[in-house]
């Protein structure tokens, strides 16, 4: 990342004065965050940089922008200085793969502080218990920590009959409006009718369903270099990859109107499941969060599991002074 400011950077729409017909893009006419946003530190799927979706995002004039990493929440520091800078909200969260739940996976999201704190404890229980690099959580460590969290379920390529009784489980644990199914459309084979069906267990459960892109670059440029980077985690060439790679090169951040006409138009939806291209907007305004770190000694931080002696987590032998150095406040922007 360079140390010079980036010089394309521009300010979000809504803080920009001057000639307004130069920004026609508003808050009001695009309320759409996109939640679900891979980069580079979900290792070997994520082409774009965290700093690259927000500043695209903000091109784009979206509401608020997620970061949404494969169990960790490591590019959401680089995404805050950008999305200081550019004065649009950033929405802190991870994308939870599950153990035994190969059909979803979910995009959880803090509201406060506390909620933070738990998703932390909850990304270290499932680090701690694997070998590193890796994260092993069940949908019953999930459950433990969720209070105060927003989750929105992404169901993978198959769906399996049992859906509907996992959803009614979800339902129940995140109750008071917290839960929503995911919808996309990237034009892939018998997308319509799988979005019908989720559709319609989703209304059944009374669950919303939410808009996402399932964005994993910044610009449809990256595609190539996605493609690569799937071949490489796979082990194989690109001649080789065939269904390994994503069918197309749809997973970029689109302007919110044509996610809109996509999310709308083309999914029927019930009463509890109505504008799924509004959804975000609720979840972003509740989630988005001002991250402000005071003051962080390097010399207290984790070591490396390599070098970590047996029993030993941190550098310091004293936790309380850790916890004294690193001070970090969370506020609720709802701005």
């Amino acid at each position: 990342m360079p140390d010079a400011p980036n010089p394309k950077a521009r300010m979000h729409p809504s803080h920009t004065s001057g000639d307004e017909s130069a920004h026609p893009r508003t808050l009001a006419d695009t309320p759409y965050a996109e939640l679900a946003v891979t980069t580079n530190f979900t290792f070997l799927r994520g082409a774009s940089h965290p700093e690259e979706y927000v500043q695209r995002a903000a091109e784009l004039g979206y509401r608020a922008i997620a970061i949404t990493d494969h169990n960790t929440l490591g590019g959401v520091v680089r995404a805050h200085i950008t999305a200081k800078e550019l004065r649009i909200p950033l929405v802190v969260g991870a994308r939870l793969i599950l153990q035994s739940r190969d059909w979803f996976s979910l995009l959880v999201f803090p509201t406060n502080r506390d909620a933070y704190g738990r998703l932390c404890r909850l990304l270290t229980l499932g680090k701690r218990r694997a070998a590193k690099g890796d994260c092993l959580l069940t949908l019953e460590d999930v459950v433990a920590h969720s209070a105060e969290l927003l989750v929105v379920i992404v169901p993978n390529a198959a769906l399996p009959a049992l859906i509907p009784n996992e959803l009614g489980r979800l339902r129940d644990v995140f109750d008071d409006d917290r839960l929503s199914m995911a919808i996309t459309r990237l034009f892939e084979p018998d997308e319509v009718d799988r979005n019908a069906t989720l559709a319609a267990w989703a209304d059944a459960a009374s669950i919303p369903l939410v808009a996402v892109n399932d964005a994993h670059y910044h610009d449809p440029s990256r595609r190539l270099l996605q493609d690569v980077l799937t071949c490489i985690r796979h082990g194989c060439t690109i001649h080789e990859a065939g269904s390994r790679l994503f069918r197309n090169g749809e997973r970029y951040l689109k302007p919110a109107a044509e996610l809109r006409r996509q999310a709308v138009r083309r999914v029927p939806c019930g009463a509890a499941s109505k504008s799924p291209s509004a959804r975000p907007d609720f979840i972003s305004t509740n989630c988005a969060m001002n991250i402000r770190a005071k003051s962080v000694r390097t010399d207290l931080l984790p070591c490396s599991i390599s070098k970590r002696s047996p029993g030993k987590a941190f550098a310091s032998d004293s936790p309380k002074e850790l916890a004294a150095s690193c001070s970090i406040r969370f506020t609720t922007n709802c701005a």
